[in-house]
């Protein structure tokens, strides 16, 4: 099924032009509902939750605000022309996967929501955006609008919906390794580079230096296997998530993890003459052994007998 770019970005434009007493239920229905799936942990009732207190935790534009506040956002998004160009990446990413020849028909909706900018630094540490595909089915970039980052969104847009379609091939569970973790963040960063370019690349994977990409690959290369979801994140986003849950640090700076997954995989199709459209349908064992970007003696027996 094609995915589907949804009119919450327009409702929010329109935000304001509703009377003041009234922003609050136009928000909640017009805006959080059509991903209230998302925004509810998993097993949780998006009949039964209060969706604008989760949008304050989130930091989403906020409907008590004054317009003023949002002119110059709406203006970036306006002039860069951003819902037709979610509309157009979207058609393009499910050309380019192809998920129904695979077997998979995931329906994926997906969403622009704008930053609070009163919390924006929130979002300060990835250039003022960042995405959220995990759970099956939404695809939403949350923005604070910017002209470094407004052109941007589309390609943060194909990652997230990449990873819907991923995650079906490759799910999620309980034996989740960082190889995996780290392998599914790098193919759908990949993957939005070659619908975008290279210039759409986000600071995930631009951030780190040459020295700290190859800090974090001996790191990672030797946790391939690890499990566990905090110890899992902690390689994957760095050093900054391992100290807000009490794990070891290891030199790991900030989406690590998503560099190490992102360089792999372009050794990847470099060497099997690939591309990332085609690898979302490799395991990443595969594509970790065939990449040669991982030292063979840093690689488990499970992996090299896969």
């Amino acid at each position: 099924m094609k995915p589907r770019f949804s009119r919450v970005l327009d409702a929010q434009l329109r935000l304001f032009e509703q009377p003041r007493g009234e922003r609050n239920a136009y928000f909640a229905e017009r805006v959080l509902r059509p991903m209230a799936s998302a925004l509810v942990p998993p097993g949780g009732d998006p009949a039964n939750v209060d969706l604008l207190s989760i949008a304050r935790q989130y930091n989403f534009i906020d409907p008590d605000g004054e317009p003023q506040e949002y002119e110059k956002a709406f203006a970036l998004l306006r002039e860069a022309g951003t819902a037709d160009a979610c509309q157009s990446v979207l058609a393009r990413a499910h050309a380019a996967l192809e998920p129904e020849e695979h077997g998979i028909d995931v329906a994926v909706g997906a969403h622009v929501i704008i930053a609070n900018p009163r919390s924006k630094q929130m979002l300060d540490p990835d250039d003022g955006y960042t995405g959220y595909g995990g759970h099956s089915g939404h695809a939403i970039v949350h923005v604070d609008p910017r002209p470094e980052n407004v052109h941007r969104i589309p390609a943060a847009m194909a990652h997230e919906y990449h990873h819907n379609v991923r995650l079906r091939y490759e799910p999620w569970s309980a034996q989740t390794t960082v190889g995996q973790y780290a392998l599914l963040e790098g193919l759908a960063e990949a993957f939005a580079v070659e619908l975008c370019g290279g210039q759409s690349a986000g600071p995930w994977v631009t951030r780190q230096s040459n020295e700290e990409r190859e800090h974090a690959r001996s790191v990672i290369a030797a946790a391939l296997d690890v499990t566990g979801w905090n110890e899992v994140r902690a390689y994957v986003f760095g050093d900054w998530v391992a100290a807000q849950t009490g794990l070891p640090e290891r030199g790991l700076v900030r989406s690590a993890g998503y560099a190490v997954g992102f360089d792999c995989v372009r050794a990847y199709c470099a060497r099997a003459g690939s591309t990332a459209a085609r690898g979302t349908y490799v395991a990443w064992r595969e594509i970790a052994k065939r990449s040669g970007y991982f030292a063979i003696s840093a690689m488990s027996s499970s992996e090299l007998n896969a």
